[in-house]
């Protein structure tokens, strides 16, 4: 199995983690990709294409340089976490003055 195939599931277990995806039908949908396909790349008879990377670094802001080994660094920008999935903090103080 290839680093970027490798590197690729591993991100799916990390949108789980991070509770950004619940089923891994989710990424696929958002990246063009056939869950069957998902699981034969999983066994190793298929491979990510150059494609699914892309789409996957737009969709989700994921490093892409992480996908392929270089950098330790899982999302672009400074979050740890890109903005448009961190879940919107309630303020429960209301001012009723």
């Amino acid at each position: 199995m290839s680093i970027v195939d490798e590197n690729m599931l591993k991100f799916i277990d990390a949108l789980k983690e991070l509770h950004i995806i619940k089923f891994d039908a989710e990424f696929c949908r958002s990246i063009g990709l056939r869950k069957q396909n998902l699981q034969n790349i999983r066994n190793g008879r298929n491979h990510f294409t150059v494609e699914h990377v892309r789409m996957t670094c737009i969709e989700y802001e994921v490093n892409i340089n992480w996908i392929f080994g270089f950098s330790e660094k899982l999302f672009l920008g400074d979050d740890i976490i890109p903005k448009k999935y961190q879940k919107p903090t309630t303020n429960s103080y209301t001012n009723s003055e």
